[in-house]
């Protein structure tokens, strides 16, 4: 009988590259020799799933009270033993599988739920796309691997047919975390401190079924919607929106189709019933996922695009709140702590990670790792942060003029892949400008020099590709020779440093500026 807290279930590499299985509280285990350094898992959003729960055990069992506590941290290591009774009393919330009360499961459903096929817990597998495997062919699987499968359903909360819930942060929510040297250093890099995180309640052990609603049986198959007042903050990390309950068998010895490891107990088909727990917007403020105000409403951050490039950086890693957006607050803490500023010159960076999602059907797993750039004071950081706007605007400006002039070419039609190429094309030279940028903060004239330098590479990669989508049109047709010289000669006035657009968009200085701008 697995239980997720004493058993050996969390694929992990240790600092001489071996692969290993850790319990929770092993996550310390030789630290000083040979520490475990990431997760390891058969898929990546299994690993987006397993970071999110060692997060929120460590956030929900023993979160440090206050900033030095949370940096002493780093170097003062909790021993697996000491991990060990800070998490037992949290104990009967963990049992994958048994006749009592199973994690993220509802007892309800085994009497008269539908039974499915474990194919149907992969995110991808409605949709028919095979991200990772051929999702088709998962019959068999482990129970450990059920559980990775169970818990980054719960977790992201797709939508998944009429009656089925959204998660806690909606459907495809955006995450953000800060990762470090060692895995126990990643988890505490994004836990929060009790006096920084304006919701946190000390849990109440007594009545753990408020953090952990698989704890409380459901007596009806009405749907059961959930505030943040009746229940505890911190079942922001155990969000349970579906309702499943896996079908663990005994069985001859096989190896699973996820992981490939053998096995004697299978997971082939779940039960599942719909109307689960439904969350309200009271539960808006996740603390690993940026914000937006919609209609007056404070929501995660979205994956609306199969590509995760510098266009999304400010929504990532600016810690200044707009009128409509908010960083993750483990961003918001990371820089306020100022750990960077330690005695180290180590370069920081966000993983970022989701599900873009149309409905109920999964685009694409999306994952990129973005570089944080630490500051002195706010002032410059203020001025950092400008720029990245500036620089990603003018970005955005100058792909709508290029893709405005190829369509009127093309006589309206769709130039395809032009986005996405552009945005890839031009994301190594943006973080090139970024570190130019940053050592200058205070050379207001060496800044706007840079974004100059943007924008003339910016310029010369438009003409490049409206060049590439247009040369095929030249040649089918002659007749189009004159329309494709206006429709280029636009382009580069539109988008020329002396259109007032780009000086507003690029935050360029004008000539007298310049002189009046000193150091």
């Amino acid at each position: 009988m697995i239980h997720l807290l004493h058993d050996a279930w969390i694929p992990v590499v240790r600092e001489n590259g071996e692969s290993d299985f850790i319990a929770p509280h092993q996550i310390t285990s030789n630290y000083d020799t040979n520490p475990v350094i990431e997760l390891n898992a058969s898929r990546p959003d299994f690993n987006g799933a397993l970071i999110q729960f060692l997060i929120g055990l460590v956030q929900t069992a023993c979160p440090p009270r206050s900033d030095r506590e949370w940096t002493e941290r780093f170097t003062n290591i909790h021993s697996s033993d000491e991990l060990w009774q800070l998490f037992a009393p949290f104990a009967e919330a963990f049992h994958l599988e048994g006749e009592g009360c199973r994690f993220m499961q509802d007892l309800s459903v085994r009497e008269n739920g539908d039974l499915i096929p474990i194919r149907n817990m992969l995110i991808e597998y409605p949709a028919s796309r095979d991200m990772f495997v051929k999702s088709r062919l998962i019959n068999n699987v482990c129970p450990v691997c059920a559980g990775y499968a169970l818990l980054t359903f719960q977790i992201n909360g797709p939508p998944s047919g009429r009656g089925h819930m959204t998660g806690i942060r909606g459907s495809s929510p955006v995450t953000c975390v800060i990762p470090d040297s060692t895995l126990w250093n990643t988890i505490n890099m994004n836990v929060i401190p009790q006096q920084k995180w304006p919701h946190y309640e000390k849990p109440d052990l007594a009545n753990l079924q408020l953090i952990f609603p698989w704890l409380k049986k459901r007596t009806d198959n009405d749907v059961i919607t959930s505030t943040l007042v009746q229940s505890h903050p911190l079942q922001v990390f155990w969000g349970m929106p579906n309702r499943f309950f896996l079908d663990i068998e005994d069985s001859d010895v096989f190896s699973c189709d996820l992981c490939g490891r053998t096995s004697n107990r299978a997971v082939k088909k779940f039960f599942r019933k719909p109307y689960g727990i439904s969350y309200d917007e009271t539960w808006s403020i996740h603390p690993l996922s940026p914000h937006r105000l919609i209609k007056e409403k404070n929501l995660p951050v979205k994956l609306k695009s199969n590509l995760i490039t510098y266009r999304h950086y400010p929504n990532f890693t600016n810690l200044y709140k707009s009128e409509k957006s908010s960083p993750a607050l483990n961003i918001t803490h990371f820089y306020d702590a100022k750990f960077n500023l330690r005695k180290n010159s180590k370069k920081f960076s966000v993983w970022v990670f989701g599900y873009d999602m149309d409905n109920a059907k999964a685009q694409c797993w999306c994952e990129c790792t973005l570089p944080i750039y630490e500051h002195l004071n706010d002032k410059s950081r203020e001025i950092f942060e400008s720029c990245v706007n500036n620089l990603v605007h003018t970005s955005e400006y100058v792909l709508q003029t290029l893709s405005s002039a190829i369509k009127s070419v093309l006589s309206g039609k769709d130039p395809g892949e032009i986005t996405d190429r552009f945005w890839k094309e031009t994301e190594p030279r943006f973080f090139d400008a970024l570190d130019n940028i940053y050592p200058v903060l205070d050379k207001p004239v060496e800044i706007d020099q840079i974004k100059r330098t943007w924008l003339e590479f910016l310029r010369n990669q438009a003409k490049s590709l409206f060049d590439q989508y247009t040369q095929t049109e030249l040649i089918l047709d002659i007749s189009k020779a004159e329309k494709i010289i206006k429709e280029r000669r636009n382009l580069l006035i539109f988008t020329g440093k002396n259109t007032k657009k780009v000086i507003s968009l690029l935050g360029l200085l004008m000539n007298d500026s310049k002189k009046e701008k000193k150091p």
